[in-house]
């Protein structure tokens, strides 16, 4: 999927070490002038398309985040989010449509979830339910969090 959203690729991190084939980021790079030089080839042939849609088919349903960031569900998540009416809503109709995605998919065998992975959907369906339907509303339940969130400068600066 990542090679379908090449948006993703500058999330990577690739240490300075040294491999068979040069440092972490020479390798890292020359993987990336392969994968650049199949997708002009692909775009060259007409067959741009095909290739994005195998390279998601590969990658899709193994595991949930793949699934989620796939172009079908993207555009699925982002049709639910324009019906909402303000931010709050828009976040929360976007994760309950990504938990029905993932689940449907886990329900319907075409997604494998471990033990672990299937009770925390269930745990992130039953959390989003508990949530206010208002920002406003949310909004007053902070202060119940402010003794739980301990941020302090020094603990991002390092």
């Amino acid at each position: 999927v990542a090679a379908a959203v090449c948006d993703l690729w500058s999330n990577e991190q690739v240490e300075n070490v040294k491999l068979f084939g040069g440092t972490g980021p020479q390798v890292c790079l020359e993987m990336l002038h392969y994968d650049c030089q199949l997708m002009n080839t692909a775009l060259k042939a007409g067959e741009a398309e095909i290739l994005r849609d195998l390279l998601v088919e590969s990658d899709a349903h193994r595991d949930p985040q793949a699934l989620v960031l796939a172009p079908r569900s993207a555009w699925d998540i982002a049709r639910t989010i324009i019906t909402e009416r303000d931010d709050y809503r828009r976040v929360l109709a976007a994760g309950r449509r990504a938990l029905e995605l993932i689940e449907t998919e886990w329900r319907a065998g075409h997604l494998a979830l471990d033990g672990r992975e299937a009770a925390y959907l269930q745990k992130l369906k039953r959390e989003l339910d508990t949530l206010p339907d208002s920002a406003e509303s949310a909004l007053e339940l902070a202060p119940n969090y402010e003794e739980k969130a301990r941020f302090k400068l020094y603990d991002y600066l390092g």
